[in-house]
């Protein structure tokens, strides 16, 4: 059964790596087609790579790496906010100093520019902190452990849905702090993603429904 698990998380970051190779121009379905929210928040992918899309499916392009990390980031923080100084230190890997704070001024006003007049509605800052407002995006990834967190086979099922890859899969940078959290937050859904498929196996078996069970 395990080996079976693993394949199965397997054959789901190869096909989307498979897919991401294919360049950022290939078409992803739009956020309604595949059942997510659409009441207004912006749609961010973070599993199989980054997208960031608005309600109506319209793809949003944000210029650089550090803008799409600094994104997902505080998007995935339990507060959704962190300080300038310590961003600063997870996007360019050293002490904050004049330097990289003002780095991190551009890479924020660059965020802000790319989401154009969604930006008051997402990006909330000061002169000490940095973060998103809690609900101004449908985050894959936030709605996968929420899923995965219950019983009914029919929530671990969209938990798996939403697992396309690896967490922000293909995105580098010069910076150890980001390798490190992005190494670990892999890990922590990876296991999520086949403890909750082990999970999904055995309630359907557990109904009789043995051939569901082998496809999950």
């Amino acid at each position: 059964t395990f080996s079976v698990i693993i394949d199965r998380t397997t054959e789901i970051g190869h096909r989307t790596r498979m897919a991401s190779g294919a360049g950022d121009c290939m078409e992803r379905p739009a956020p309604e087609e595949r059942g997510f929210a659409t009441d207004g928040r912006l749609f961010l992918r973070l599993f199989g790579g980054f997208d960031i899309r608005r309600p109506d499916g319209e793809s949003i392009a944000l210029p650089g790496r550090r803008e799409r990390i600094l994104l997902a980031y505080l998007a995935l923080q339990p507060d959704r906010r962190r300080s300038r100084r310590a961003l600063t230190e997870f996007l360019w890997g050293e002490a904050a100093n004049d330097t990289t704070l003002d780095n991190l001024r551009t890479c924020l006003w660059s965020l802000r520019k790319a989401l154009g007049d969604d930006a008051d509605a997402i990006v909330v800052s000061d002169r000490e902190w940095i973060g998103i407002s809690p609900d101004a995006l449908d985050v894959d990834a936030r709605s996968f452990s929420r899923l995965a967190a219950g019983s009914d086979p029919a929530d671990l099922e969209k938990a798996m849905d939403l697992y396309d890859g690896e967490l922000l899969d293909g995105i580098e940078i010069a910076s150890d702090a980001f390798s490190d959290w992005l190494r670990d937050e892999q890990t922590r859904h990876r296991d999520i993603a086949v403890d909750t498929l082990e999970r999904l196996m055995g309630a359907r078996a557990g109904s009789g429904d043995y051939n569901g069970a082998i496809e999950a």
